[in-house]
């Protein structure tokens, strides 16, 4: 960053920039203060100081991809998570599905074993008639 003594030979708004910089810092507005370091590298630049300007914009720049790293991870875990929930319905829809297929199958097991019973029945009782 620009010393205290460099800032009094700079233009005025840089010294604003470099406050509202470090007010970005302590808050923790990344993007903010990417945004102001690159407005300030513009500013340098166009002064004449252009080895600070070139701090300023590689500072912007470091912030720029920070924050798009953030953001990747971010939207990344968003997908992970929907792909989960996506995976889990599934599951659960073929768990449904395989429930009501052992359900019928249960239903028809029963009615064939009480058709058995039944007809076995029938054949006993018909054995000791006369």
């Amino acid at each position: 960053m620009v010393s205290s003594q460099a800032d009094r030979h700079l233009h005025p708004c840089t010294v604003d920039y470099k406050q509202a910089l470090e007010l970005a810092r302590t808050t923790n507005a990344t993007l903010m203060e990417a945004e102001l370091a690159e407005e300030v590298s513009q500013i340098l630049e166009q002064l004449g100081h252009y080895q600070t300007a070139a701090v300023f914009f590689r500072r912007g720049t470091q912030l720029q991809r920070r924050v798009l790293a953030a953001d990747v991870e971010k939207l990344i875990a968003v997908i992970e998570i929907r792909h989960k929930i996506e995976q889990d319905a599934r599951e659960k829809e073929i768990y449904r599905i395989r429930n009501v297929q052992l359900a019928n199958a249960l239903s028809e097991l029963q009615e064939k074993t009480d058709a058995l019973k039944q007809h076995t029945k029938n054949s006993n009782s018909s054995k000791f008639s006369p």
